[in-house]
């Protein structure tokens, strides 16, 4: 059971996604954008948990399956010696990392792993991105045949070692390398080849404010430590003036010694045990939930005693954003157990109660169709 909490208004709304009912942009041509502009304000008004009032009424929840905040877990520079202790700590606690590649490095000895490495990686359900082909060293490290000449290249070669070796997948975000050559990195280069591009500051994601080209990320984990980068700065609103409440934190590794495996471990047990309030996605998957999120059109179609429709529509580009939202939608009081279908096909659905009324989380992609829920008595 589901209790209310207080309303806690964080910043002023500019925008406002996530109410029910909002007119959907029917009749205007949709975007396809590729990333959003860095926030010069708040995009939308960032509250505690949204709880629709009426039956059929609808709300595109911040995070996946309504969590209070999310995280995610990177690791750099391919750091082959790490792989099998983080794939254990992946089955431990039941999540999945990113790795971010330096992909010129694969194959060229022990520390750097092997495509047949990384595919294995892949087939365990983690992520594998880029964090260039040569680390910016490409004056003096860039391969003849790979015609590494600038940083377009870094960026564009990268892509295409990934997807070439990594069969069915796509590389869509980045890392920014660090580093002497740090200021190589280029915000309107990446933008040619990526959704999405992590950067190093460390400070928590603010959930209205993410530069999803320039994002945040803390090195490490920090349980206890510096107060901008608390990683309980997401669940209490109280913590360093609200800024980090039901933000994204980002994290990223390099090595990870073996005298700091058990500290480490600790504290990814911290999280294991707040896993209610906490979705650990990937920096690819976070990518594209905020910033489908933030474009996202919600309408109710139709709120019948037997049957609720609506539609979910944003401004990203539908070749490359195909994450499915949460909309939190209000049920009918006489609904025991539901049912749901995005243009005729079933989509994931679960049930709760908040304050003695049901609910329905409903994960839906925007602009692939009309979503149907229905009483699954029927």
């Amino acid at each position: 059971m589901h209790k209310t909490k207080r309303m806690l208004i964080i910043a002023l709304p500019t925008v406002v996604w996530a109410c029910a009912a909002v007119a959907d942009g029917a009749g205007e041509d949709r975007k396809q954008l590729h990333h959003l502009p860095a926030a010069e304000t708040s995009r939308f008004e960032v509250t505690d948990r949204v709880w629709p009032e009426q039956p059929g009424d609808a709300h595109v929840c911040l995070w996946k399956d309504d969590k209070l905040c999310a995280l995610s877990i990177t690791i750099d520079d391919n750091c082959a010696p790490d792989h099998q202790w983080w794939i254990e700590q992946g089955k431990k606690y039941g999540w999945h990392f990113t790795w971010f590649m330096i992909t010129g490095r694969a194959g060229t000895g022990a520390y750097w792993g092997t495509w047949d490495e990384w595919r294995e990686m892949r087939r365990l359900g983690h992520d594998v991105q880029s964090h260039t082909v040569t680390h910016l060293h490409f004056k003096d490290e860039g391969r003849a045949e790979d015609e590494i000449k600038d940083i377009d290249a870094e960026y564009a070669i990268s892509v295409r070692h990934i997807e070439e070796n990594l069969n069915d997948h796509r590389c869509v975000v980045l890392a920014y390398p660090g580093g002497k050559n740090s200021q190589l990195n280029d915000r309107d280069v990446a933008a040619k080849y990526f959704i999405g591009a992590r950067g190093t500051v460390g400070h928590i994601n603010r959930a209205d404010q993410i530069d999803y080209l320039n994002t945040s990320s803390v090195g490490g984990i920090n349980i206890g430590g510096a107060p901008w980068s608390e990683f309980n700065n997401l669940l209490d609103p109280a913590l360093y003036r609200g800024r980090g409440y039901r933000g994204w934190y980002c994290t990223h590794f390099h090595g990870v010694k073996e005298d700091r495996r058990q500290e480490l471990g600790e504290k990814l047990e911290y999280i294991k045990q707040r896993e209610d309030q906490v979705w650990v996605g990937l920096f690819r998957e976070v990518v594209m939930y905020g910033q489908q999120r933030d474009t996202a059109r919600l309408k109710t179609l139709d709120s019948k005693s037997q049957e609720i429709r609506f539609n979910l529509s944003d401004d990203m580009d539908d070749t490359l954003f195909d994450f499915p939202l949460t909309v939190k939608v209000r049920l009918p009081d006489n609904w025991k157990t539901v049912r749901a279908t995005q243009a005729g096909t079933p989509v994931e659905v679960s049930q709760l109660e908040h304050d003695g009324s049901p609910f329905a989380l409903v994960q839906a992609v925007p602009d692939k169709g009309e979503v149907v829920l229905i009483d699954g008595r029927q």
